[in-house]
């Protein structure tokens, strides 16, 4: 190896490098002019590992690493069953036993029967979906089951949620996280009746995109209109799951509020992809080094091993 110097002072790996033994002190750096700290202690090492900067292709590697190189997307079928409190021990019966569905075709005759969203007509079928459209907190739940399976029943307010997975892939690309969700939810009185389901259906022929939601909103009250950027986790998780159904511009009417008495007309207006340069570099090349520290620590121990002598008694 070569001389390491620094601050006045000079170390030579004659100084520490020696015959194997036990107990020898590691000193590691991937600086590619050692600290004075760092010659300090390599003055009193046994064996100094030095292995200069961390280069950009490693970092951007390792960035490109923890972009998400293996996006998922997932087929699931849905079943949302509206949950008054006055129904909500009946709902949760029902719930448990949609649950045990054994096939598909169970589990889509339920869907028909009891679900509130637009994909009853369909079974309970929705498309395939990114993954990362999904609420943080359900993706592990989904996650763990096989195909065929549906998950236990899943409380959201006024309702009751269960899914059931039809399949998983890769999607040959890089999964996205968005860090914001712009959405806008206009509440219409009166539930699931039919005056409230024709009311948004009138609405879904006259607005394109949130905006058009001010014009319907004017002369009525503040807080008809909910209109908002949060961060993924801040969203409810009943509002999530059906904004990971939509595209910029589409709406669900699937949720209520105020015990069931207000029927909830939902909006994606954007997701905001998170940037890439938010990703903290340092602390990369921090992990990259501890990794490398690791792997010359490994490598020592094995070294050791194998020069170990075993006396038999």
């Amino acid at each position: 190896g070569e001389a390491v110097e620094g601050s006045g002072r000079r170390v030579d790996p004659s100084e520490v490098m020696g015959e194997s033994r036990p107990g020898r002190t590691l000193v590691f750096t991937g600086d590619s002019k050692p600290c004075e700290a760092t010659i300090a202690v390599a003055q009193g090492a046994e064996l100094l590992v030095h292995n200069g900067t961390i280069t950009e292709e490693e970092v951007e590697r390792a960035l490109g690493s923890s972009r998400g190189n293996n996006g998922l997307r997932v087929l699931l079928s849905e079943i949302i069953i509206p949950a008054p409190p006055q129904n909500a021990d009946q709902v949760n019966a029902l719930a448990e036993r949609i649950a045990q569905s054994s096939s598909e075709a169970e589990f889509s005759s339920y869907a028909s029967q009891y679900s509130a969203t637009a994909s009853r007509e369909r079974g309970g079928k929705m498309p395939w979906t990114p993954l990362e459209n999904l609420p943080v907190s359900l993706r592990p739940i989904l996650l763990a089951l096989a195909p065929g399976e549906v998950t236990a029943p899943l409380p959201i307010p006024n309702a009751v949620a269960l899914f059931q997975l039809r399949g998983i892939e890769e999607t040959g690309k890089p999964s996205v996280e968005y860090s914001q969700i712009d959405y806008a939810a206009y509440y219409i009185p009166g539930g699931r009746s039919e005056a409230a389901l024709t009311r948004a259906a009138q609405l879904r022929g006259q607005v394109d995109q949130c905006d058009d939601l001010y014009g319907v909103a004017k002369g009525q009250p503040a807080n008809v209109l909910d209109r908002g950027t949060k961060a993924p986790g801040e969203i409810p998780q009943d509002v999530a799951i059906e904004l990971a159904k939509l595209d910029p511009g589409e709406v669900s009417t699937a949720l209520t509020r105020a015990n069931g008495q207000t029927l909830v007309f939902l909006m994606l207006c954007n997701r905001t992809t998170a940037a890439n340069a938010d990703v903290d570099r340092d602390a990369v090349v921090s992990s990259i080094r501890q990794r490398k520290l690791e792997g010359f620590a490994t490598q020592l121990l094995e070294q050791a091993r194998a020069e170990a002598r075993i006396t038999r008694q």
